[in-house]
C-alpha cells in the first residue's frame, strides 16, 4: 500500500541520515527494479540527496566508474549484489558506506520523522 511504501522509505531515510547523508549528497542505488528500489529512491529524495541509479546488468567496470565518478556518501544495494561490487569498492579506496536495502534491521527500525529540506 502507499502507507507501507511511505513507512519503508521513512525507515530507510532514517538510516541514511544516521550514515551522515545530507542535502546535496549523492547516494548510489544498485538495486533491481522492484518496490524496494522505489522506496529507496523516495528515501533519498526525502533527505534532500540525489540518487545515482546503477543498472544491475552493467559490468563491474561500469559500476566502478559510476561509483568513482559520483563520489557517493552511501551505496544502497543487496547482499547478493554487494558481492559483485565488493572488489570495486576496495579498488577505488573510498569511504562509501553500504546499506543493505532488505536487511532485517530495516524491519526493526521505526519510521523516522524526516525533516524535509
Amino acid at each position: 500500500t502507499y502507507r507501507e511504501l511511505d513507512e519503508a522509505s521513512d525507515r530507510l531515510a532514517g538510516l541514511l541520515l544516521e550514515q551522515g547523508v545530507a542535502v546535496g549528497d549523492r547516494v548510489c542505488v544498485l538495486l533491481p527494479r522492484s518496490e524496494m528500489a522505489v522506496a529507496t529512491i523516495l528515501a533519498v529524495l526525502k533527505v534532500g540527496a540525489a540518487y545515482v541509479p546503477i543498472d544491475v546488468a552493467h559490468p563491474a567496470e561500469r559500476i566502478g566508474f559510476v561509483l568513482t565518478d559520483s563520489t557517493p556518501t552511501v551505496l544502497v544495494t543487496t547482499t547478493q549484489l554487494l558481492t559483485r561490487v565488493q572488489s570495486v569498492l576496495e579498488s577505488i579506496d573510498s569511504q562509501v558506506a553500504v546499506l543493505d536495502s532488505v536487511d532485517a534491521v530495516m524491519a526493526a527500525v521505526p519510521p523516522a520523522v524526516v525533516p524535509y529540506p
